[in-house]
């Protein structure tokens, strides 16, 4: 199935829960960000390192 491609393609073997992704966005939407500009912020669980 697609879902089973896409997990296997993280080094985590899974996708992110929404609450994984919504630590994402109340950082971003934090004082903790205020600084932050022009940044790409993956929340991939590192997928992006797989070669």
């Amino acid at each position: 199935a697609e879902g089973d491609a896409i997990r296997a393609q993280s080094p985590l073997n899974r996708v992110a829960t929404p609450e994984e992704v919504a630590y994402a966005v109340l950082f971003l939407a934090s004082a903790g960000a205020e600084f932050m500009t022009g940044c790409i912020l993956d929340v991939n669980g590192a997928s992006y390192l797989r070669t």
